[in-house]
């Protein structure tokens, strides 16, 4: 009876220690797998978060790139990235690499994004383009040549002083210059017939929105809307009285159906709209020194100094002259290109911090 007991105890024993082994192995391998899980999550979200932080470098700064890899410390743990300029499907993208290292667990990320939007004018705009007859007087100078935004001319880079898909009528001592062939010709009176384009034909039809101004516009914000924003100095009016200088961004006039802004000042920078839908409001009488892109419905009596390009939409100008006495329209491809550079998307992730991606793969 001794000896059974005694087999008993010895088995109980044993079993105890067998069961005790198991719960303490499984115990351990559960305590590392919450370990190795915690540190799986940890290291996904410093990749995560070191390529949303690549993302808004590049929104901010066009040209940063990273072609060499670099290491920095992030949430504990550390991440190793490159941002190079790539081509996939015949589409220029981003190339984002994130590799994230938390106690030992490391974690890749590869993200492709689109480089920031400029927009880009279409290639039927010019120095002074217009959907209507343009009668031109005074002493008023257009100079189609390209110029840098300081006005230094780039020789052999220019275009047309006018285009226009009704007639162009010259009178005054209006001096005309630009360039038609790769020839540059210095403005005068008379200017040279071949910068003057009248009844002409624009491809795929003339613009009726300002958007379509350019070649490259994304479905999406308008320019309206993004003036609204109030981004990069922008406005948006409906009462030019309201308007506070000097000129930023988008400034966007919506004038009701066949209003004037009457005596607009323009003084700034930026791309400035005078437009409704039915493309009868009008900028009347403008002054000032401005340096950009003007898109309007109507122009009466243009006087500023411009340095960039004007754009009239509609077919029909109220009568009288679109230029007046005074002024001058400079061309400058830099200077608009300036200016179209702080025009950013709103659509995509963090406001105007993200890009748009086309591929995120982990």
């Amino acid at each position: 009876m001794a000896r059974f007991i005694m087999i008993l105890v010895l088995g109980a024993i044993i079993t105890y220690g067998v069961t005790s082994i198991t719960l303490n192995e499984y115990t351990s391998q559960g305590t590392q797998n919450s370990m190795d899980d915690y540190s799986y999550n940890r290291a996904r979200d410093i990749a995560n978060g070191m390529t949303d932080i690549i993302l808004m470098r590049i929104a901010n700064d066009e040209s940063y790139r990273v072609n060499s890899p670099i290491t920095e410390n992030l949430n504990g743990g550390y991440a190793t990235y490159t941002a190079e300029n790539s081509f996939i499907d015949g589409d220029s993208l981003i190339k984002i690499t994130v590799s994230a290292n938390y106690g030992g667990t490391a974690k890749i990320i590869t993200a492709y994004a689109k480089p920031p939007l400029t927009l880009e004018l279409d290639l039927g705009i010019h120095c002074l383009t217009a959907n209507s007859t343009v009668k031109v007087n005074g002493s008023f100078l257009i100079d189609a040549r390209n110029h840098t935004d300081g006005g230094v001319l780039i020789p052999q880079d220019g275009t047309y002083a006018m285009w226009s898909t009704g007639n162009i009528n010259t009178g005054g001592g209006f001096k005309g210059g630009g360039t038609f062939n790769n020839v540059d010709y210095i403005p005068k009176n008379p200017p040279n017939s071949s910068i003057i384009a009248s009844n002409q034909i624009y491809p795929g039809g003339f613009p009726t929105t300002p958007e379509q101004v350019f070649s490259n516009y994304p479905p999406g914000t308008t320019l309206k809307e993004f003036a609204q924003t109030g981004e990069n100095g922008s406005q948006y009016v409906t009462d030019p009285e309201l308007l506070s200088y000097p000129l930023e961004g988008v400034t966007y006039v919506d004038l009701p159906g066949g209003q004037e802004w009457t005596s607009a000042e323009l003084s700034g920078n930026g791309i400035i709209v005078v437009h409704n839908n039915v493309l009868n409001a009008r900028l009347g009488v403008p002054h000032g020194t401005f340096s950009g892109l003007i898109i309007c419905d109507r122009i009466r009596l243009f006087k500023a100094d411009v340095i960039g390009a004007v754009v009239s939409l509609t077919t029909t100008q109220s009568g009288g002259n679109i230029i007046g006495n005074t002024g001058s329209i400079i061309y400058s491809k830099e200077a608009i290109k300036n200016e179209m550079k702080k025009f950013k998307l709103l659509n995509y992730g963090f406001g105007k911090k993200r890009l748009q991606i086309k591929h995120w793969n982990e």
